[in-house]
């Protein structure tokens, strides 16, 4: 099943609500997480330091990845994901 959003539609659905993300996890099991990266839904103590994580390589020069850190409403903790391996996104 193909999704019908792109990586880049899914962090900014992420900034402006709540999302449920079915995915597959590295050990292959699937785990649903509700998650955001809304900061007003972010317990204040949590609150990121930046706004952006890069992966930097030998030369400096940005890594892209298919990784998207947000926050686990439920498990109260940042968490991430990798976008390829996402099934389900409500």
């Amino acid at each position: 099943m193909e999704l019908q959003i792109t990586k880049e539609e899914l962090v900014e659905k992420l900034q402006t609500e709540a999302v449920s993300v079915t995915f597959t996890k590295a050990d292959g099991s699937e785990r649903t997480m509700l998650c955001t990266k809304m900061v007003s839904k972010i317990p204040e103590a949590q609150h990121p330091k930046t706004d952006k994580v890069v992966k930097l390589d030998e030369n400096g020069n940005v890594i892209e990845t298919d990784l998207i850190t947000v926050f686990d409403l439920e498990k109260e903790g940042w968490r991430s994901f990798n976008f390829s391996k996402v099934k389900v996104i409500q």
